[in-house]
């Protein structure tokens, strides 16, 4: 199976476990089996796994491998499997929508430690100038505002955004609009979403969130690659 296949491999996985395949002992083959039955990289198959997990069908833990969870509700399950399908688009609208009065409420819920933790994850991106680690680091920069809300639900949320951001369709904008000139003034408007944060102050917490996420919006689907 070609690499980038990882939706394909995840409705395999589907289907055999909705076989009663692993039914017994709840548990699946662990990471490299299961990246040799397939035929692709180990990164490949952990983006299948991702896709089973924000459905409910499967969860993961260190030392525990992938485990079979309980039967959710269907209806649910069919609204999740809707969400991972969404256009790159619509995930930004509704980043646009939920993450800049998230980070208003983190301005005001977040712990020192909790912005410590933020202002790492700004010092490694803006350090980087590879496109890989940049991403990385500004995934973690945006989950470690939605952790400092303290609201759990904002945190799951954006870990099932997250999750969808990274399927193959997304990566393959970030990486066709990526530019070191971008990554700099990305990186300028995280340095504002922080000092906002740093100085509790959840109005301009708020409107420098909105701001960055208008400028990577245009960028990557407006944008001329300048």
């Amino acid at each position: 199976m070609p690499k980038g296949r990882f939706t394909a491999i995840s409705a395999n996985l589907r289907e055999r476990i909705q076989a009663g395949e692993w039914a017994e002992t709840r548990t699946l083959p662990n990471e490299r089996e299961l990246a040799q039955t397939y035929g692709v990289a180990r990164n490949t198959l952990r983006k299948a796994l991702d896709e089973l997990e924000a459905e409910g069908i499967v969860s993961r833990q260190i030392g525990r491998g992938t485990e079979l969870r309980e039967p959710i509700d269907c209806g649910l399950a069919a609204v999740m499997h809707q969400i991972l399908g969404s256009s790159p688009l619509d995930i930004m609208n509704l980043l646009m929508m939920i993450e800049p009065p998230a980070t208003a409420i983190a301005a005001t819920n977040s712990s020192v430690a909790a912005i410590a933790a933020i202002r790492e994850a700004h010092d490694e991106a803006s350090a980087t100038s590879s496109m890989e680690e940049f991403e990385r680091w500004d995934m973690e920069f945006h989950k470690r505002i939605f952790a400092g809300t303290r609201n759990e639900f904002l945190a799951n949320l954006h870990e099932l955004l997250v999750i969808v951001r990274n399927r193959e369709p997304m990566i393959e904008i970030r990486r066709r609009h990526f530019t070191l000139a971008r990554k700099r003034a990305y990186c300028e408007q995280h340095a504002d979403i922080l000092d906002a944060l740093t100085c509790r102050d959840a109005i301009a917490a708020e409107g420098a969130m909105r701001n960055h996420l208008l400028v990577r919006t245009h960028n990557l689907f407006n944008g001329s690659g300048q």
